[in-house]
């Protein structure tokens, strides 16, 4: 039971795209911190969320925040959510989405005159480049930060390895903060590392490009010699049907989509993270550590993490199979790694330690004057902005479907355990 704080500012964070069950990084970051935020620390927390079908209504009722569900054609009505904010008496306004924090952010911020926080889950460039993007979407990714960037309030990374992210946005260094994502201790009570079980698992959503080839290296490069020698490899996380035809085999267990990962992570020897593009920190890893497995990665897997050394980093995969066999013949290595990386992540990165980091920089920042954003506005709407390169990619890849019924057209509905 957690003590009622008396609250001293109210938040609210815009989502678009899927929320709880959390499955992705993003949506993990989204759904416990937005949690931990209300649970731990004085700040109250309104989710504005878009009704895209893919978040269960009934979970988010148990949820100590207040959420609004709003019809897609709603979400980007500027007069509507001026009205909703101005009601709840917003002091912040924060979104996690360029597009949407510079076309519906910064009018919001003008119209209410209140801070507006842009928290970048990754960089929007690299990512837009990791998954084949054109060069037409990444030239407007640039002239997006470099035109606009410098009118955030804040700007919160989760990694201070993407070090473009300021160049680009021409914002001061002391204008962004790196606050990495964290765990939620609940999901794992108890190690589910065993050194002597010989089962290998990746989690990540195989529907993303980037997660998708990670998977073929692991089956092109290293099942095959691994199986001989007794290793089972089990693969969890969203995956097409069609490649989950392709890849699996009677060593190589394609699991889907799981919402409790302690089932399929328990037992688990080694987890594996051959990740060569992308951006931010790897929600994988903190996974995995916080479940006590010892991860074998690469070093853009690694990147974002402040403690490499919890990690063994190789880039060349055809080692792999090698390296695997032998820390599993050494196992000092890997029961050491088991637990100084579960201990590390458990002391210094749970959800609740990562709010109040989050909380101070809310305060920090209702110290300072709001960043004028007329001359913006006046830019912004003489643009015309279309879905996110990650939007496209889930319609691109049919990632989601629409799971539960729209709530009507033009309306909303409040979601709260009260």
């Amino acid at each position: 039971m957690h003590q009622t704080l008396q609250k001293s500012k109210k938040v609210t964070i815009f989502v678009d795209g899927e929320f709880i069950p959390s499955y992705s990084g993003a949506a993990n970051r989204f759904h416990y911190l937005s949690r931990a935020l209300q649970e731990h620390t004085d700040t109250e927390i309104i989710i504005i969320l878009c009704d895209r079908g893919w978040s269960d209504i009934k979970q988010i009722k148990r949820e100590s925040f207040k959420t609004y569900l709003v019809h897609p054609k709603l979400f980007k009505n500027i007069n509507f959510l001026t009205l909703i904010l101005k009601k709840e008496g917003v002091d912040i306004i924060q979104f996690a989405n360029l597009e949407l924090a510079i076309e519906v952010g910064m009018q919001l911020s003008n119209n209410l005159n209140k801070h507006l926080i842009f928290e970048a889950h990754y960089e929007d460039y690299e990512f837009a480049k990791s998954v084949g993007a054109s060069e037409n979407t990444l030239d407007n990714i640039l002239f997006l930060q470099n035109t606009f960037g410098k009118y955030f309030d804040k700007v919160i990374a989760l990694s201070a390895e993407d070090a473009k992210l300021s160049r680009n946005m021409r914002i001061n260094q002391e204008d962004i903060t790196v606050i990495p994502s964290g765990v939620y201790l609940d999901d794992f009570s108890k190690s589910c590392f065993d050194d002597l079980s010989k089962k290998i698992v990746f989690f990540g959503n195989i529907y993303f490009d980037i997660n998708l080839k990670a998977v073929e290296a692991i089956k092109n490069t290293m099942y095959r010699k691994l199986a001989d020698a007794g290793f089972k490899f089990y693969i969890i996380g969203d995956i097409s049907r069609a490649e989950k035809e392709k890849l699996r085999d009677n060593k190589f267990l394609i699991i889907g989509k799981q919402e409790k990962l302690i089932k399929y992570f328990n037992k688990s020897t080694i987890a594996l993270a051959p990740i060569f593009k992308g951006s931010g920190i790897r929600v994988k890893i903190l996974n995995y550590l916080n479940a006590g497995i010892p991860v074998v990665t690469t070093s853009e897997g690694a990147r974002g993490l402040r403690r490499k050394d919890l990690l063994i980093i190789e880039n060349d995969l055809g080692k792999y199979p090698t390296l695997i066999e032998k820390l599993v013949k050494e196992r000092k290595t890997l029961i050491n790694l088991s637990k100084l990386g579960r201990r590390f992540v458990r002391e210094n990165m749970s959800w609740e330690i990562v709010s109040k980091l989050v909380s101070k920089e809310y305060d920090y920042l209702l110290k300072t004057p709001v960043i004028p954003k007329e001359i913006a506005v006046h830019k912004i709407l003489k643009l015309k902005f279309g879905d996110p390169v990650w939007i496209k990619e889930i319609i691109k890849n049919k990632i989601f479907k629409r799971i539960y019924p729209y709530i009507g057209v033009d309306r909303y509905t409040v979601i709260s355990k009260k």
